[in-house]
């Protein structure tokens, strides 16, 4: 039986004698697909197994495994990659979420939040932005880890004393803390939904327009 999901590529290996081992972020957590014979460069799945692809996946399970017979590419998040440390950057950043998927039971805030993050560092790379200002995207990408994972962030930045990079961001934050704003738009939510309202958060709070 065919099962379909939708998917942020975080890592690629290769696997068996041609195929790819694929590790997705999904609004349900981290999964894993086999891609056989995506190495070949015939394959129809060589197109899309590369990082930071969002894909439209179909899958089938298979004892230990499962393996990946379609898929579409939703959207391409990799231009950034070109730089070695924007690349550098990123990986660190997806590291992170992937430590605190694995302590969360609710994955799917985490999901959309990594796409908006993607999506900012090809604006940034497209408009050749300088470094200060991915250097302030994965600061900012960092509070809302905090705050998803119930840290009061202004409160926090405030302890760190008033010349931290955490305080001088937070001086600008209006209105609701980031963790309140968070969790009063966070139950019950869908895809959709979560990316919604992370999207308004980010531009009421964070000055970051997507």
């Amino acid at each position: 039986m065919r099962k379909e999901c939708t998917g942020f590529i975080t890592a690629v290996k290769n696997a068996g004698e041609s195929g790819r081992s694929l590790e997705l972020l999904t609004p349900e957590g981290v999964t894993y697909l086999f891609a056989p014979g995506a190495r070949r460069l015939n394959s129809k799945l060589l197109s899309v197994t590369r990082l930071y692809l969002l894909i439209q996946a179909e899958y089938e399970k298979a004892p230990g495994f499962q393996r990946l017979s379609e898929a579409v590419v939703l959207a391409d998040f990799s231009q950034f990659t070109k730089d070695a440390e924007l690349f550098d950057l990123a990986a660190e950043a997806i590291r992170v979420v992937k430590i605190m998927l694995a302590n969360t039971q609710s994955p799917e805030p985490f999901y959309a939040l990594t796409l908006l993050f993607a999506e900012q560092m090809n604006k940034l790379f497209q408009s050749s932005a300088p470094q200060e200002q991915f250097q302030m995207l994965e600061l900012k990408f960092y509070l809302y880890l905090l705050a998803l994972c119930d840290f009061d962030v202004p409160l926090l930045c405030r302890q760190k004393g008033s010349g931290s990079a955490l305080s001088k961001l937070c001086s600008s934050l209006s209105g609701l803390s980031i963790s309140q704003g968070i969790q009063a738009q966070s139950s019950a939510i869908l895809t959709g939904a979560a990316r919604a309202q992370l999207q308004d958060i980010y531009k009421e709070q964070l000055d970051i327009v997507i």
